[in-house]
């Protein structure tokens, strides 16, 4: 296969160890940069040279708007090395060959974990609620005693206890009473009413907590609830395009995501990522290029609380060859021979996946 194959390409492949310091955080590279591994690779297996076609821009990568992610097709061109989803637009041209690896993106959030002891048993019921079962306590006290007194007055010889009959009201309130004893009906209507009154409360109070405690308000986040919440949303730069762009390929019922995504702030993924640690920002990024910055700059509790959004999840991201190329299936073998090999494959996730 002595032949010179052109290939489009963000940038050279051949610069791609010089070009990885600078733009190591850049998705849209780090995608390239990782075909650019795979084709150079290739070309050791078949032994062909390599022709780059670049976009003829006078700025970095990293400033580039809508060639970042569609360069303009050119009828003379093999390959594709930057490597894209499968869309009309590349199908009109180009012939997918194989998956290269499956790409996710989202907001990345922060959310803190509650106190490990937490205040289960004073949930089910408001300040306003425990005051008043609070107040009801007293006022059972206050009545069973004043109806000990009138049967003591009656029939004489009876003990009678303010303190005794204020640990009967709060046993019947928690459901253990003490023995009581009534000879009058006065009496015995008091406990019969305050006995009703605290079965209802026990009742509601014991099914609210069971509430709280099984159900886990603090469970993922979906995209919904996320737009729906307070947090700011930030976008890292250079993911813009790529975002809105996949966002036309959601449903009308979904419109509501690809306005929020239109009104987001454009923000470098190093303030994005500090606005995550220290405010309640979400911020859409390429998980990897992110973790890789979160490992150095975040405490181990800040790391556990760190929580992911999909906006979308196993997207695949295909190398493709032109129509014409004559040997597209010669380079399926080798890309799926490649592909197969665990060992490479986890030295290049390694090298330009770094979480």
């Amino acid at each position: 296969m002595n032949e010179t194959l052109k290939a489009r390409s963000l940038f050279n492949c051949y610069l791609v160890d010089a070009m990885e310091l600078s733009h190591q955080y850049d998705p849209m590279w780090r995608n390239n940069a990782m075909s650019c591994k795979v084709i150079l690779i290739l070309q050791q297996m078949f032994h062909f040279n390599i022709s780059f076609i670049t976009p003829e821009l006078d700025t970095s990568v990293a400033n580039n708007k809508e060639n970042i992610i569609y360069l303009g097709h050119n009828d003379t061109l093999d390959l594709s090395v930057q490597p894209s989803p499968i869309t009309t637009d590349m199908l009109n041209d180009f012939n997918p060959v194989e998956a290269m690896f499956v790409w996710r993106f989202g907001y990345i959030l922060r959310r803190k974990y509650n106190a490990v002891m937490r205040p289960y048993y004073s949930l089910p019921f408001s300040k306003t609620v425990w005051c008043c079962v609070c107040s009801m306590v007293i006022l059972a006290t206050l009545i069973f005693y004043v109806t000990r007194r009138w049967e003591r007055s009656i029939v004489g010889h009876l003990k009678c206890s303010f303190i005794y009959e204020f640990y009967a009201a709060i046993g019947i309130i928690c459901q253990h009473s003490l023995p009581t004893s009534s000879i009058l009906w006065s009496r015995r209507m008091a406990y019969f009413f305050f006995v009703g009154f605290a079965y209802v409360a026990h009742s509601f109070y014991t099914s609210n907590l069971l509430s709280h405690i099984v159900t886990d308000k603090n469970g993922k986040m979906d995209l919904k609830s996320l737009i729906e919440s307070d947090y700011e949303l930030n976008i890292v730069e250079n993911m813009k395009i790529f975002a809105e762009k996949r966002a036309n390929t959601f449903e009308k019922k979904m419109n509501s995501i690809e306005e929020k995504l239109s009104r987001t702030k454009v923000i470098n993924i190093f303030d994005g990522l500090e606005a995550v640690r220290t405010t309640k920002t979400a911020l859409l990024c390429d998980y990897p290029g992110a973790y890789s910055i979160i490992a150095r700059t975040f405490e181990n509790e800040e790391i556990c609380e760190v929580k992911e959004v999909d906006v979308f999840s196993n997207v695949k991201m295909y190398f493709f060859a032109a129509k014409k190329f004559r040997y597209i299936e010669k380079l399926k073998i080798g890309l799926v021979y490649f592909l197969s090999n665990q060992i490479d494959t986890v030295k290049i996730c390694i090298e330009f996946w770094k979480w």
